[in-house]
């Protein structure tokens, strides 16, 4: 049996993924510039929203991928637009990283210790993100050199240009 641990959002709201900066800008892989993605406000209301929700506990992977997730229509506080909001900034802030041989991007928290990531098809669509999954970032799961860059390029979406 297995405890439903409680995510350890120890970052605090403001927290922004390390290589951000004041305006919450991340270096990244060339997007195409024609998929224009995320504004810097909207990591912010990521970061300050996630911990505020209520996180399932994923018991089917407790003990090879441990993980939370929030789902659409049984997690209190979130819409379909909210899903399709931080699918959008995972797509924009988020950096690659590998699972097993799945290539997909992660957005860390601050301190790296968080990391959040949506699931998504061979050619990415906004209304695909339905679930938004969570897990520390003491465990990996492949090598970041096997990184799929062409993967990479479909899923990214353009940074913002300061002004």
């Amino acid at each position: 049996m297995h405890l439903n641990p409680v995510p350890p959002f120890s970052f605090g709201p403001t927290a922004l993924p390390v290589g951000a900066n004041a305006e919450g800008y991340v270096a990244a892989t060339e997007p195409d510039a024609t998929r224009a993605g995320a504004p810097p406000d909207d990591l912010r209301w990521w970061l300050q929203l996630a911990p505020t929700l209520e996180w399932t506990w994923a018991r089917t992977y407790a003990s090879t991928a441990p993980h939370w997730y929030v789902v659409l229509g049984r997690t209190p506080g979130l819409t379909v637009d909210d899903y399709v909001r931080v699918g959008r900034t995972i797509r924009t802030f988020g950096e690659p990283g590998v699972f097993h041989s799945s290539t997909n991007l992660y957005l860390y928290t601050g301190d790296r210790g968080l990391k959040f990531w949506c699931m998504w098809s061979h050619e990415p669509q906004d209304g695909e993100a339905t679930l938004v999954n969570l897990a520390t970032t003491e465990r990996s799961y492949g090598d970041r050199r096997a990184i799929d860059l062409s993967r990479v390029r479909r899923l990214r979406l353009s940074m913002p240009l300061p002004d």
